[in-house]
C-alpha cells in the first residue's frame, strides 16, 4: 500500500507546478479583477443614468413629442363616417352592458 501512495506522490508531485506563474510583469490577476470590477461598475452607473434620463423624458411626454409640420402635405386624414360609426358601436356596447345586469358575467363580444 505504502508503494501506492509513494508513486501518487511522484505523480502529483509531477503535475504540480513549482514556478511562479505570473513571471511577467504585465500579468496581475488582482489588477485585471479591479479593472474588471471598475469598468462593471462604470457600465452599470453609466446604463442607470441613461435609463433615468430615458424615464425622466417618457414621463414629461417629450421623448415622442414630434411636432407637426404644416408645409407637409401628407397629413393623415380621418374618416369621419368610419369615426362616427365606430363611436356608435361603442356605445351600443356599454347600453347593453348596462341593461344585462350586474350578475351577469360580460361576454367581451358585445
Amino acid at each position: 500500500m505504502d508503494k501506492y501512495f509513494s508513486k501518487i506522490k511522484v505523480i502529483f508531485s509531477k503535475i504540480k507546478t513549482k514556478k511562479v506563474l505570473y513571471i511577467k510583469e504585465h500579468l496581475s490577476p488582482s489588477r485585471d479583477w479591479n479593472l474588471f470590477v471598475l469598468v462593471s461598475f462604470v457600465i452599470f452607473v453609466t446604463g442607470f443614468i441613461y435609463a433615468f434620463y430615458i424615464f425622466g423624458q417618457i414621463n414629461s411626454g417629450e421623448l415622442f413629442y414630434q411636432p407637426i409640420d404644416s408645409t407637409n402635405s401628407n397629413l393623415v386624414k380621418i374618416n369621419k363616417v368610419l369615426l362616427d360609426k365606430t363611436i356608435s358601436e361603442i356605445n351600443n356596447k356599454q347600453t347593453i352592458r348596462e341593461n344585462t345586469g350586474k350578475n351577469v358575467p360580460l361576454d367581451p363580444s358585445l
